[in-house]
């Protein structure tokens, strides 16, 4: 039955949505996984909450973790408000599942348990993201595991600043169960365990496995101090002086004695490969029955160091032992610790190295230079711009580096053209803005005074035109009284006088209007330009706004692009840097290949490129610098002298393998 933590199987659910590489969740699987600068804040936090009345240092007035960081006093009392602390913290258990044909165990261990609630405490360092939780299936199973009613989430939004960590929100939310849940826990699991399967990963799931003996990635300062160590070596310490082989794969009874450089030659199925086979699986541990010869049931072999250590290792179909007897004649416990400490089987075959594509090549290099980089180290090269990193700084430190620097070369790229096009915008409205002889208020009261004389003069006109109908009506009706007294007599005189006196209205009427346009036309036209030259200046200072705000806007954008070319400038120091500590001068990657003093490997000449093969596989090498290289016939003459002669400066000891045409032959060679 196979043991499994729900963290493991949220891991997993991450790497098939693709959030997380393949690589990284077989780190977290095997052990090997580096915690990020996050996840230490995380478990400081955590670790508080749950001591907080010891973690409290009164003198400081700050609260400080277990693992060394320090949170600020009102951060702390702030979000512990909202921790229920009478709910016991770190609650662990488990509950088997039956998956298909197999059982497995799942480990849960919840941050409190409050009846039938769980109660989930996060720390969140980015943009607050629902989605992520909601889509996780931490909580299901926690639901179903612990039979609990209800999952509640605080999240804990925090920022790490260079002058303390602050807190920017607190999240609150909750999730409960729902009919499919059930079926969506096995899916998951079933997923999971083919996987597992896939991939031979039984054994990190094994209940009674922990994870010793795995080789984590070395810190940058670990592998600053390797390369250090390999700088000042002149030659390694330890070379194998002696070899023998009896009954492994398809060599009967060998006995020789490497050199600096040892040539293994013979035609195909003579035995070269058997030989690299044995001796790595001598240094590499472990038990496979297959390495016996065909109708033997013990084989052996024997390598004797040049400081008097002799390794024997014994096979037979049930098991494999090492022993491992001094110059004196003592045995050396622990054996395959001891041969741990003498040699890196991860070091690289430099003919590999020399005849691999680009990728690869990159790849061999990255694995010999196992750099990591730090949030401390970025924040000294960035100038305050660290808060800006999106990436996690998962993987290689140069991978990482190329990846940030271009983030910030792209956010540089974006500023510099939303500069550019809001300086040509802010050009073309300056040359749109001309020059007013006047000022507004002088325009404003002129104005007023123009409208005061137009409402004058229109009451005027109102006041004549009524006295002049008053008038007209007055003389219509005592003529209509004349000419009702006298209307049969004086109908022909009547309608004369009418018209005439119509005919002198309409004079008169003319009149007055000819006497007001003369003052109230050119009142009127002068009006009519200065409200248009109002309007003008209002459009003049709203452009004028404008160019005012696009100025500032610019200078904003400016200024933010000088602070990521200053972090652009911070990566490229700091990976130059980083580079320094390379034993390989000029060495460097640039857009996935390797370059030399800013030429790419592959136009280099031979003996640089051969030279860097075997400065990288000397990175790797340890105590006892033996590396076993297969495939030396895929060098040309010219290319294999060369790196047989790189090779013997180097101070490794190497065994190549190489076809020919005769019987398998060893012989050890110097430089031609």
């Amino acid at each position: 039955m196979l043991k499994i933590a729900v963290t493991t199987v949220e891991a997993f659910r991450s790497y098939q949505n693709g959030s997380v590489e393949l690589e990284d969740l077989l780190k977290r699987i095997r052990g090997e996984f580096t915690p990020s600068r996050y996840m230490d804040l995380g478990s400081a936090f955590h670790d508080i909450m749950e001591k907080v009345h010891d973690r409290y240092i009164p003198e400081r007035n700050i609260f400080k973790a277990r693992n060394g960081i320090e949170f600020d006093y009102n951060v702390i009392t702030k979000c512990y408000e909202k921790i229920i602390s009478e709910a016991p913290f770190e609650v662990k258990i488990t509950k088997v599942y039956d998956v298909g044909n197999e059982q497995v165990e799942l480990v849960a261990k919840a941050d409190q348990l409050y009846g039938n609630y769980v109660i989930e405490n996060k720390t969140c360092w980015g943009i607050f993201d629902f989605e992520r939780y909601f889509s996780s299936c931490q909580w299901k199973f926690y639901l179903d595991i612990f039979e609990a009613e209800r999952v509640l989430y605080n999240i804990f939004c925090l920022s790490d600043k260079a002058g303390g960590i602050e807190l920017r929100s607190i999240e609150q939310f909750s999730f409960n169960g729902y009919p499919d849940l059930k079926d969506d826990i096995r899916e998951l699991l079933q997923g999971f365990l083919e996987f597992i399967h896939t991939k031979n990963l039984e054994k990190y799931f094994a209940p009674d496995y922990k994870y010793k003996g795995e080789r984590l990635p070395l810190t940058y300062s670990e592998t600053k101090q390797q390369i250090e160590s390999i700088i000042n070596q002149e030659e390694l310490i330890m070379n194998i002086q002696k070899i023998k082989i009896a009954n492994l794969l398809g060599i009967e009874e060998l006995e020789f004695s490497p050199g600096k450089f040892t040539i293994i030659e013979g035609r195909n199925g003579s035995g070269k490969t058997s030989i690299l086979e044995a001796i790595k699986h001598a240094l590499n541990g472990g038990h496979d029955a297959k390495l016996l010869r065909n109708g033997t049931d013990k084989g052996e072999i024997v390598l004797v160091l040049d400081d008097g250590v002799q390794l024997t290792k014994t096979v037979t179909q049930s098991k494999s032992d090492v022993k491992l007897i001094d110059k004196d004649g003592n045995r050396i416990n622990k054996p395959q610790t001891y041969i741990d400490r003498l040699i890196d089987m991860l070091s690289v075959n430099p003919v590999q190295f020399l005849t691999a594509d680009k990728k690869n090549r990159v790849n061999y290099l990255l694995e010999a230079i196992p750099m990591k980089i730090t949030l401390e180290q970025l924040e000294s090269s960035l100038n305050g711009m660290s808060g800006r990193v999106r990436d996690d700084l998962s993987g290689h430190a140069l991978e990482v580096i190329s990846r940030i620097y271009r983030q910030f070369y792209d956010e540089r790229t974006g500023i510099n053209r939303a500069l550019k096009e809001k300086t040509a915008t802010m050009s073309q409205l300056k040359e749109s803005v001309s020059e007013i002889n006047y000022a507004p208020d002088e325009l404003a009261n002129k104005l007023k005074e123009l409208e005061n004389k137009k409402g004058d003069m229109e009451s005027k006109k109102s006041l004549f035109l009524e006295q002049a109908v008053n008038f007209r009506i007055k003389k219509l009706d005592e003529e209509e009284e004349r000419f009702q007294e006298a209307i049969n007599k004086l109908r022909t005189e009547h309608e004369e006088n009418k018209n005439h006196i119509y005919e002198h209205f309409e004079k008169q009427k003319e009149g007055i209007q000819s006497k007001f346009d003369e003052k109230y036309l050119p009142l009127l036209s002068e009006l009519t330009a200065f409200q248009e030259k109002q309007k003008q200046y209002a459009s003049q200072e709203k452009t004028r706004e404008l160019v005012e705000q696009f100025h500032k806007e610019c200078q904003n954008l400016k200024d933010e692009s000088e602070r990521l070319s200053g972090a652009l400038t911070g990566l490229e120091n700091l990976k130059a840097n980083l580079l320094k500590e390379l034993p390989i001068e000029g060495l460097e990657i640039k857009d996935g290949e390797i370059y030399c003093k800013d030429i790419v490997f592959d136009k280099l000449n031979t003996a640089e490129q051969v030279k860097i093969a075997v400065e990288v596989a000397k990175l790797r090498a340890s105590e006892l610098g033996i590396i076993c290289v297969d495939g030396i016939e895929r060098l040309d003459k010219d290319t294999f002298n060369e790196f047989k002669s790189k090779a013997i400066e180097s101070g490794l000891q190497m065994l190549v393998t190489r076809v020919g045409n005769t019987e398998l032959n060893i012989r050890s060679e110097m430089v031609a």
